[in-house]
């Protein structure tokens, strides 16, 4: 008698991301980003990793930016002509923004922030919350878009951003097989407790 084979490693990833995308389709409540926090350089590229060879398995459209060392304008740019939109790299941040706006409104993709808390961008906690705004007003306007985002940064960055963007994630820490989306608030702060699990 053999053993069955080993779990798929991404199995657990993939459970979460389809939990993910089909809440923010049928969940009468305000669509969420999904946010990967590392403690770890080895975190984050287990993440960086995983998450696009599971969007590419589920066939869903996305797109990876690297926002390390970019501006907002280059940020909105790239994100938008990876999902077809015709952006010159002279853009102005506004037509970038909106092209990538458009994009997430009407389109079905996801997109894939990784390392925005290294971005050259003024205020990046507001930067993240404006991308996930776009989709939530929609929402609040009776239009529920078809696409997703997702965040891959360092725990601290959550830890400054929460303010902004905390009432707008479901939240995946380092795991190991057994762990799930971690919605632990602490009662005093109103901030995630964020330890390494």
């Amino acid at each position: 008698m053999s053993l069955p084979p080993p779990p798929d490693p991404l199995d657990h990833y993939r459970e979460l991301l389809l939990r993910h995308f089909q809440r923010n389709r049928i969940s009468p409540e305000n669509p969420d980003a999904a946010f990967f926090y590392g403690f770890t350089d080895e975190h984050l590229g287990g993440f960086a990793a995983a998450v696009p060879t599971v969007l590419q398995q589920l066939g869903r459209p996305f797109a990876v930016v690297h926002c390390a060392g970019k501006t907002n304008r280059q940020i909105y740019a790239e994100a938008a002509r990876a999902f077809g939109k015709g952006v010159s790299d002279k853009a102005d941040a506004y037509t970038a923004a909106r092209a990538l706006y458009d994009a997430l409104l009407n389109g079905a993709c996801t997109l894939v922030l990784q390392m925005l808390s290294q971005s050259k961008g003024t205020y990046k906690p507001g930067f993240a919350r404006d991308l996930i705004k776009t989709l939530d007003d929609a929402h609040i306007k009776g239009f529920r878009a078809m696409s997703d985002i997702i965040y891959i940064d360092r725990a601290s960055f959550l830890e400054k951003a929460w303010p902004d963007i905390g009432a707008y994630l479901r939240m995946v820490g380092p795991f190991d097989a057994g762990n799930a989306w971690m919605d632990n608030i602490s009662k005093e702060s109103g901030r995630p407790t964020l330890v390494p699990v």
